[in-house]
Parts: structure tokens; C-alpha cells; sequence
């Protein structure tokens, strides 16, 4: 629950500052009135929000509070902040005026939802969150929220099951070749084990690219034989004292059974001592048997990066690492979004090249008004690729009027 607060109040800090830096005020807190015209996943995390205020709501009302906990915990931590909030940014940031706003609106609405679902379990610091956010009255006075009905796409969140773990599975294969996420990558290839996974990663390739950094996705279906394993750190909460049980039995239905019912239904029952088991996606994992050590495996395939590193990828990777040195030295300024800088910096002449190259969009992606030196700058010296680059930004702001 600790981490869970820490992370919802990063996201209100973060919708706050995003907000203004780009002059939005409206703080919406009602959803949308339909999903057409939204990014596919817009329209996924509004269906994950609705079915947690419908699951939450039945969890309540069971008495099962510990379902309910882990409900709006895993949806604030996975589905907000580790996926939707990182391409949010984004859009926010370099996306027209209206899709900025949209995008803020669908934020706004669900950290209101996401507040007011956790009240009963963490009220002082719903209340903090909420009246800071919202400046109204008690979240308490508020009805309990309802679900929208059709906002649920239950094939988007199918769908984001495999493209999520899609995109873990380039994370790892990152990680495998030992290659950072600001460093872009030129390709990355995904084997999908059924024609469905396949059809739903080749329509996802862009936003897959955009994730994981990689300027190309390609996809294709494999011959490779999958398994099924049991993840046991959600079948302990689910089944408790049986957790045991539903992993054998899990083990003995095979990949290609349960894989066919979580296709079709998005559960897979299994009965045992007249008692049924309700399988569903996050209780497993598949893989593929003798898979080569270049794949990193996930629920609807495997996928590998190409780590070959070219100039022109070098030379991309060098300035991000910049930005993001400059980044953290605005944040040391305590700098807003919206404030401007002014900068200047010394480095070797190759590095000097690729900066000027692409110093219009440094400027633009740093809020740098103009390349001067500055008094009472703030220096730093930042390590890329092995060498030394010395770099002073201050605050570009006016210089108060004279008085005689």
C-alpha cells in the first residue's frame, strides 16, 4: 500500500506540472461520452478503469476487501503508471493542442476515479490527493462512482494482455543485449504463437516501437512449441490454501488449451474435487520450450532486439543521453516544464557536431531559449560514451526593472 501512495502521488504531481506547462485548466472529471475518435489506447485504459469501478463495487459489496485492494493497486501500478502514463507524456508534450487536452482530460477523469475507488482503503491521503488535485469539497461527500458501461471493450483489454507483455518481452531482449532504453535500437522481431496474437501485434507495431524505442517491429507467426507455466505470486491471493492445486492442474491442461479458452472467454475453468477453478490471464505464463537465449518470452510469443549499433543510432542515443542530463539539471533548479533556460556547453568537435545537428529540436525538447553563458549558472559535467561534457543552464527570466 506504501508503494501504492507514492505512486499516486507522483502521478498528481506529474498531471499538475504537465497541466501547466500547457496551459490547461479545466480539470475534467466526468469520462468521455464515447470512445470513437480515441488512440486504441485511450480506449483501453478507460475500459480497465470501468471494469475496476465494477469490480470494486462487487468486491465491496462481497465483503472480499482484499480483492478489492489488490484491484486498484495493480491498475494504478501497471496499467496507469508502468504503461498508459509514460505514452500520455508524450502526447501531452509533442502532439497537437487537442490531442494534449484529450489526453489530460482522460488523466484528470481517471486519477478522480482512481482516488475515489481507494478512499475507503487509504482515506487521509485520498482526501490530500483529491482536494489538491480538484481544490472541491471532501472526496467523501462524493457518491460512490459508477462504471460506464460503454466505455468496457473487453477485446481492448485482451488485446493489451498480449501487447503489454509484448513490450516486456523487447524490454528484456533490451536488457539481454545489454543496451540502455534512451539508445534506439533498429529493429525488433516478435513471433507470435497463435494468428490472433499475430494479427493484434502487427496493428499495435507503432505503439510498440514508441515504447521500447526500436524504429522498426516486425512480426511473424512461429512453429516453436509453447508451454504454460503457473505464476504463483497471483495464484497465492486467488486461491489461497489451493494455489497448490490449481498450479498442477494448470501444468497438466497444456498451453494450447488454455491459451484457446483465454482467447476466447478471458478465463479458463478447471474443476477439480467439485470445486472450480476460474484461470485467467495474469494467473499464467507461456513460453517457448528450448527457447534460444537471444528470446525473451511472454504470454503471446517471444521476441529478441537486433543490438547492432550504427552511426546514425550512436548519434540519436548521444543526444538523449544530453537531454537527459539537463534534464535532471533542471529538475536540481527545481525548475517548471514551462520555464525557459538558457544554456551553453563544452565538448569535444564530433560531439559538437551531432549537437548542433539537432540543437532546434534539443532546444525545443529542453525549453531552451537561446545558447549564451549565464551568471549564476548551474554546472555540471556529464559522462556519454567515455568523454567529458561541461554543461551551464540558468533560468531565462526578466531581469527586474531599475529603480531610480
Amino acid at each position: 500500500m506504501q508503494g501504492y501512495l507514492l505512486t499516486m502521488y507522483n502521478i498528481a504531481a506529474l498531471v499538475r506540472e504537465y497541466s501547466e506547462a500547457t496551459g490547461y485548466t479545466k480539470k475534467r472529471q466526468s469520462h468521455p461520452k464515447g470512445a470513437e475518435g480515441l488512440d486504441y489506447e485511450d480506449r483501453w485504459i478507460l475500459s480497465r478503469m470501468n471494469s475496476l469501478v465494477r469490480d470494486s463495487a462487487a468486491s465491496m459489496d462481497s465483503y472480499d476487501v482484499d480483492r478489492y485492494v489488490r484491484g486498484f493497486v495493480r491498475f494504478v501500478a501497471e496499467d496507469l503508471s508502468r504503461f498508459y502514463l509514460k505514452i500520455a507524456k508524450k502526447k501531452i508534450l509533442y502532439s497537437s493542442k487537442a490531442v494534449s487536452r484529450r489526453t489530460l482530460d482522460i488523466l484528470n477523469y481517471i486519477l478522480s476515479m482512481s482516488i475515489r475507488i481507494a478512499a475507503p482503503a487509504a482515506p487521509f491521503s485520498s482526501e490530500k490527493i483529491y482536494t489538491d488535485c480538484f481544490g472541491k469539497e471532501s472526496v467523501f461527500m462524493g457518491r460512490w462512482p459508477k462504471h460506464a458501461a460503454g466505455l468496457i471493450d473487453v477485446q481492448a483489454e485482451r488485446d493489451f494482455e498480449v501487447i503489454t507483455s509484448a513490450i516486456t518481452a523487447v524490454l528484456n531482449g533490451r536488457e539481454k543485449a545489454g543496451v540502455k532504453l534512451r539508445q534506439p535500437l533498429k529493429a525488433a522481431y516478435i513471433e507470435a504463437y497463435s494468428v490472433s496474437a499475430e494479427e493484434v501485434l502487427k496493428r499495435s507495431r507503432e505503439l510498440i516501437g514508441e515504447y521500447t524505442n526500436v524504429k522498426e517491429i516486425l512480426v511473424s507467426l512461429t512453429s516453436v512449441r509453447e508451454e504454460v507455466s503457473p505464476v504463483f505470486a497471483r495464484l497465492g491471493p486467488a486461491f489461497r490454501e489451493r494455489a497448490a492445486e490449481a498450479a498442477g492442474l494448470i501444468r497438466k491442461a497444456g498451453a494450447a488449451e488454455i491459451r484457446a479458452a483465454l482467447a476466447g472467454s478471458g478465463r479458463y475453468v478447471i474443476s477439480s474435487g467439485g470445486r472450480e477453478f476460474e484461470i485467467l490471464p495474469e494467473h499464467v505464463s507461456f513460453s517457448a520450450s528450448a527457447d534460444d537465449k537471444e528470446y525473451a518470452g511472454f504470454q503471446g510469443g517471444r521476441a529478441r532486439v537486433d543490438p547492432e549499433i550504427d552511426s546514425g543510432l550512436r548519434a540519436e542515443g548521444f543526444v538523449r543521453e544530453f537531454e537527459r542530463g539537463v534534464q535532471l539539471m533542471r529538475k536540481e533548479l527545481m525548475l517548471k516544464k514551462g520555464e525557459r533556460i538558457k544554456m551553453c556547453y563544452s565538448c569535444g568537435p564530433e560531439s559538437r557536431a551531432i549537437l548542433e545537428r539537432e540543437m532546434e529540436r534539443i532546444k525545443g525538447r529542453l525549453n531552451v531559449s537561446r545558447i549564451s553563458e549565464a551568471e549564476e549558472a548551474l554546472t555540471k559535467e556529464l559522462e556519454i560514451d567515455g568523454e567529458k561534457i561541461t554543461v551551464s543552464i540558468s533560468a531565462d527570466r526578466p531581469k527586474p526593472a531599475a529603480t531610480s
